[in-house]
């Protein structure tokens, strides 16, 4: 018998010490051009170079991505002392400061452009038209009078979105504005925070202005210039990043035909709302540094400073390094401050530690870059149950609702910030720890599974698919017993009957009673298609179980999962041969490349790295934008942000076209809402796709597939992002 020939190694390539990031992570030499390396640019990638500036974290003299800061925590029976506490605020404040200079992107000249009124004006422009006169009107009061005079009972008690957009009137943010002195031009920012960021942090907040988030926000922004222009900045960041899709929509879908003027005044938006934003974070900045030098009273800086730390933290999740870590570094040792001290829960601190739970667990899924916490950390930092505070007081705050287990009544399980219960957070945080170790074995597999399954046990309403609330339960609107209970209305989804009649659900008995059977609980679905979804993580990861997609039972699971997405998205026609062609179609190698490298072993090919992108980045480029609206009716709300990660797994799943176009559909609803990071992981999907399309006809004739370690690298090559804002 012939010896098995060995599986071709790829070569590795010497790369330069002071090259870009980007280079570094693919090992790489880099040519160091700047601002955009040769490389960055064939590709597309984004290019950053690492400097070392002076507000390095004084905790450590590490300046790598994986340096670890110590956090400041002590045991219950350990009082911090009064220098313990200052040096935990001010390594606390060192790590927001650390890099500040890479948040700016270069761009000079700031004070200049400050300093002329008709760069003022132009931003004046792009307001929207309403008058920003003192009116002393309380929107709430007309509210209440004019919204719902028909009927206690009224559906529209129940219409989650019609009840958020009452909840929100332009002469409130009026009154705030004056309260936070700022200007018209500013108060764009500020209402950018309110109606968009805040939603992408809080998606199940029933209230623009009334929801714990932006209450606590808003309270504390009073007392702390530099979280005031934190969160200005965050929605200047906001309205240049929708400006960008917005641009980027445009133009794949019209081409050389796209309406000029509206471009232009779409870039007139990007190049102004990002100089707003640089121009926040200086003063931010600045006003963190003169804290700094005055360390004294520290106890009435951290709670704003650390509401600050989490804000720039999510902001800069997206990013394809690991600046966001600095800030939630930075966060932890803000925290630390308070632990032990159980005494203390303001609404800031509760809010903060649900939203350093929330980055820490998504980051830690997602991300192939160091997290804040190590394996001993987790159990103080993400405690189960996640109740950061006393169960009353987080009811009365709308951060907990009840649920049960089985038939058995669980007091405030569901976790309203993480679209969660406590089970599935368990089940996030077992894995987070299995990923820290270097080999998963069986038991800890076998664990996890043990821990979704029994977190699956926990409803709000119901946990059968697709989460129908039936008619007979308290929560139904039409419910007519006395026992009646309402969910709090984001937890309602609702089918209309112009819904029915263009096909969203279709059965008979939902078209002649569609009021009965129309209403959905949106929090079971959100609890349990992250439970499908995580148990898809642990079948299909490398680092667990690392079964091939093609597996027939995470076929059979994908299906189930979009099978629960049906009461807002479904195919409007059976008739698949053009998604076929468009997401399946081969695409055949040249039997005489010179780069491609046949493993006869494995009956597969290898391709350089470099030279597979530019396959992929050539096809990709090649497709004319999909037509949704031909294929799919969708109707879904912001409320998609709270599973967007579930969204990128189901990608990595999808074989058939019908399962493609459903989830590409999705991801590109979540782009719409203007959130930076779906867009790289759009581009990681295509990719991914492509790959897989990928054939290469061997030595013998035989068309075979590219080597399947490349789909791992789904996986592990995600820089430092992670899906968030």
């Amino acid at each position: 018998m012939a010896p098995e020939k060995q599986r071709p190694v790829r070569k590795r390539q010497k790369y330069s010490r002071n090259g870009c990031m980007a280079c570094k992570k693919r090992k790489v030499k880099c040519d160091e051009t700047f601002p955009t390396c040769g490389r960055c640019a064939k590709i597309g990638a984004e290019c950053i170079y690492y400097r070392v500036f002076k507000f390095q974290g004084v905790s450590s003299a590490k300046t790598e991505p994986e340096a670890q800061l110590v956090p400041h925590s002590k045991p219950e029976s350990e009082p911090e002392s009064a220098n313990e506490t200052s040096k935990s605020v001010t390594e606390g404040l060192s790590n927001l400061l650390a890099n500040q200079e890479m948040l700016f992107g270069g761009i000079a000249g700031l004070s200049e452009y400050f300093e002329n009124d008709n760069n003022v004006t132009d931003l004046q422009s792009l307001l929207p038209d309403y008058d920003f006169s003192n009116l002393q009107l309380d929107n709430r009061a007309r509210q209440a009078s004019d919204s719902n005079s028909s009927s206690s009972d009224s559906v529209l008690r129940y219409d989650y979105l019609y009840n958020l957009r009452q909840s929100f009137d332009e002469r409130d943010l009026n009154k705030i504005a004056n309260s936070l002195h700022i200007n018209a031009s500013e108060s764009l920012h500020l209402q950018a925070f309110v109606k968009d960021v805040h939603l992408i942090l809080f998606p199940l907040a029933t209230s623009y202005l009334e929801s714990p988030f932006i209450v606590t926000f808003l309270a504390e922004a009073q007392k702390s210039n530099y979280l005031l222009n934190a969160m200005l900045a965050s929605g200047a960041r906001f309205l240049t990043e929708k400006a960008r899709i917005d641009k980027e929509i445009h133009l794949s879908k019209f081409g050389g035909q796209a309406d000029k003027n509206y471009i232009a005044e779409l870039d007139t938006q990007i190049d102004i709302n990002d100089k707003y934003r640089v121009h926040y974070l200086s003063i931010c900045f600045q006003s963190l540094r003169e804290i700094l030098e005055n360390i004294n009273n520290s106890d009435e800086k951290v709670e704003p400073a650390l509401l600050t730390s989490l804000i720039l933290a999510a902001d800069l999740s997206s990013n394809r390094d690991y600046r966001w870590s600095l800030h939630l570094r930075g966060a932890k040792q803000f925290l630390g401050k308070f632990m032990g001290e159980k005494s203390i829960d303001s609404d800031s601190l509760i809010l903060a530690r649900y939203l350093f739970c929330s980055l820490e667990i998504s980051s830690g899924i997602a991300s192939a870059g160091a997290s804040s916490l190590d394996l001993d950390e987790l159990a103080t930092w993400i405690p189960i149950p996640l109740n950061h505070g006393p169960l009353s007081k987080l009811s009365k705050m709308g951060m907990v609702i009840d649920g049960y287990i089985g038939d058995n009544f669980c007091e405030g399980g569901f976790k309203m910030y993480l679209g969660y219960s406590d089970g599935t957070a368990e089940v996030a945080k077992e894995i987070v720890a299995a990923k820290r170790n270097e080999k998963i074995d069986p038991f800890t597999i076998a664990h996890i599974f043990s821990v979704i399954d029994k977190a699956k046990q926990f409803r709000v309403v119901t946990n059968k698919r697709p989460y129908m609330i039936p008619i007979d339960s308290k929560y139904h609107p039409l419910y007519k017993g006395a026992d009646k209970t309402q969910l709090s209305i984001s937890g309602y989804y609702h089918i209309t009957s112009e819904k029915l009649r263009e096909g969203i659900m279709t059965s008979e008995s939902l078209e002649s009673d569609f009021e009965t059977h129309s209403w959905f609980s949106f929090y079971d679905f959100t609890q349990n298609i992250r439970l499908e979804t995580l148990y898809l993580y642990v079948l299909t990861s490398e680092q667990f179980l690392g079964c091939k997609v093609s597996n027939p039972v995470v076929q059979r699971l994908l299906k189930k999962v979009l099978e629960s997405c049906c009461f807002f998205i479904q195919l409007k026609h059976k008739d698949l041969t053009d998604l076929e062609s468009y997401y399946n179609s081969l695409i055949m190698l040249e039997e005489t490349a010179a780069k491609v490298q046949y493993n006869e072993s494995t009956n597969s090919f290898f391709l350089n790295d470099e030279e597979l992108e530019m396959l992929c980045q050539k096809h990709i480029s090649s497709l004319q934008p999909m037509d949704f609206d031909r294929y799919v009716n969708i109707e879904m709300d912001h409320r998609i942000a709270m599973f967007q990660w579930c969204l990128i797994m189901c990608a990595y799943c999808c074989i058939d076209a019908v399962d493609k176009v459903l989830v590409d559909c999705l991801l590109h609803t979540l782009l719409a809402f203007g959130l930076k990071s779906v867009r790289m992981y759009i581009s990681k999907v295509k990719k991914i796709w492509t790959q897989r399309q990928l054939r290469y006809r061997n030595p013998s004739g035989k068309v075979v597939t590219l080597d399947e370690s490349y789909d791992q690298q789904f996986f592990t090559k995600t820089e430092f992002s992670f899906l968030f804002t």
